[in-house]
């Protein structure tokens, strides 16, 4: 992997286990997030909530990094 997806994957690895779980499955996967509710027992609004924060963390994760270096 390049350095950057090397990054992406590592503050992926960081996020709680459940949004880690909706990243994987919706961006590695191709699985729409109707299809995560039922596998996880949420609502596909729930989903769309769940992935928005792991976004959100994600990007604070990288920024952090990113300032540390």
């Amino acid at each position: 992997l390049r350095s950057d997806c090397k990054s992406v994957v590592e503050a992926i690895d960081r996020l709680p286990e459940r949004e880690r779980t909706i990243v994987r499955l919706h961006y590695f996967e191709g699985v729409r997030f109707r299809e995560i509710g039922v596998l996880l027992g949420v609502s596909e609004p729930r989903i769309s909530q769940l992935h928005a924060r792991a976004i959100g963390r994600l990007r604070e994760i990288m920024q952090a990094a990113e300032e540390a270096a």
